[in-house]
């Protein structure tokens, strides 16, 4: 996997997809924009139905509506904007294919909403379990440095909290691609999705992860925007690493093949 050919594929590739891909984006940020907007105003509302109640028992009920309100609609919100960016990687993956593609491609991910829900939920699970099991060691030494007053509390946490999310970052590579996995395969499970992503992402997660940093400066240019950046980045992004899939499929069907030709090798020999 060259990220030079992966770069210059997907610049082709949105060369001959033409001036929609654009158009798709735009209300593709759209959408994640008013769901964000709608969370916010969650929030607020939220805010304000809690200061509801003029007696004691009054404030802790509408306090406790509130929360299980804001917790429900924020879930929701949150759920459709993973549906619709798994839209987008069925874009990116058209694109990359010189397939056939439209605005309603971005609804393809609504399609397979429970097995997209159940990905998201078991793969944030599992990164959270492992980040707390590879910093679990230094929480040790932290609660020690913190009785023997070398640091303050504010300090441990912020320096566990930091390195579970470097763990966390480090270990995401391990399920990469998990995404494309199911837009191509959306009769997997989320636990079989993940499996199959461990073994397309073999031998490939350094590359990644380089690949990953020469998009930064674009995706840092897309925060500061706003997003407004990413109506001519995203497109771009979403396809080299769509095309970087397509070349981890390739490498991954080569392995299976050597492996099931050594095995029918050693099979012949006995």
């Amino acid at each position: 996997m060259n990220r030079k050919g992966i770069k210059a594929a997907a610049k082709q590739s949105l060369k001959e997809a033409g001036p929609s891909v654009r158009r798709i984006t735009l209300i593709f940020l759209l959408a994640i924009w008013v769901l964000a907007a709608a969370n916010w105003g969650v929030e607020l509302l939220e805010e304000r139905m809690a200061a509801g109640g003029g007696h004691l028992s009054d404030m802790v009920s509408a306090q406790t509506r509130a929360f299980v309100l804001g917790v429900v609609i924020s879930l929701v919100l949150q759920m459709a904007a993973v549906l619709l960016a798994m839209g987008y990687g069925a874009l990116g993956l058209r694109i990359s294919r010189r397939e056939e593609f439209s605005a309603r491609t971005l609804l393809e991910g609504f399609s397979s909403w429970g097995r997209g829900i159940l990905l998201y939920l078991l793969s944030s699970l599992l990164l959270s379990l492992w980040g707390m099991l590879l910093t679990m060691p230094l929480s040790y030494i932290l609660a020690t440095a913190y009785v023997l007053e070398l640091i303050t509390m504010d300090q441990a946490v912020w320096i566990l909290t930091g390195l579970m999310a470097v763990a966390m970052a480090i270990w995401s590579y391990r399920y990469r691609m998990a995404w494309f996995i199911l837009i191509d395969r959306p009769e997997l499970s989320a636990r079989q999705v993940l499996s199959q992503a461990k073994q397309v992402n073999r031998g490939s997660r350094v590359r990644i992860f380089l690949l990953d940093l020469s998009f930064l400066p674009w995706m840092l240019l897309c925060a500061v925007t706003l997003g407004i950046a990413g109506i001519w980045k995203l497109p771009y992004l979403v396809t080299a690493y769509a095309q970087a899939y397509n070349a981890m499929l390739v490498q991954a069907e080569d392995r299976q093949r050597r492996t099931q030709e050594l095995i029918r090798q050693r099979n012949m020999q006995m």
